[in-house]
């Protein structure tokens, strides 16, 4: 399996830099986005810029946009509040953009969960199972980014 493509570096763990490293990985320019939101003026790149620097936090309807564009799920792009244990997972899967061997040991814990542990828990086995499939070459990390990318759990 052909494994090669051209995978962004992610800055850190911000809104902005997922927003960037998404747009990087669909191989798009900002002036294609800004054409796609038809923004104008003197820097109508500013507003993405922005978007992508923290300056400015997209609204929830450009928020939605922006998964349609980029096809992501909103989990991937919106705020973690790291109340949620769900939102740690994700964190945690950015973080593996970052520290590419990063890994979450999830054996024999399922006993002490509660229903709503045990569903992060299915969650965690799904990204584990990935993430072996990736390693043992049945997908490629193209492929396995793409899935973190609109990876929902189901309740």
């Amino acid at each position: 399996m052909n494994d090669y493509f051209f995978r962004p570096k992610l800055r850190d763990l911000t809104k902005g830099a997922r927003l960037e490293f998404i747009r990087v990985f669909r191989c798009m320019e900002r002036d294609e986005v800004t054409e796609y939101f038809g923004f104008g003026g003197k820097d109508p790149n500013r507003t993405i810029r922005n978007y992508e620097d923290n300056s400015v936090n997209p609204l929830p309807p450009r928020m939605k946009e922006l998964t349609e564009l980029y096809h992501v799920s909103i989990d991937a792009i919106r705020d973690y509040d790291l109340i949620d244990p769900i939102d740690l997972v994700y964190i945690a899967m950015w973080e593996e953009e970052l520290m590419p061997f990063f890994d979450i040991n999830i054996d024999n814990i399922a006993s002490k969960l509660s229903d709503y542990g045990k569903c992060v828990l299915e969650g965690l086995k799904e990204w584990k199972e990935m993430k072996e499939r990736r390693e043992n070459g049945e997908i490629s990390t193209h492929d396995y980014i793409e899935w973190k990318l609109n990876f929902i759990f189901e309740d």
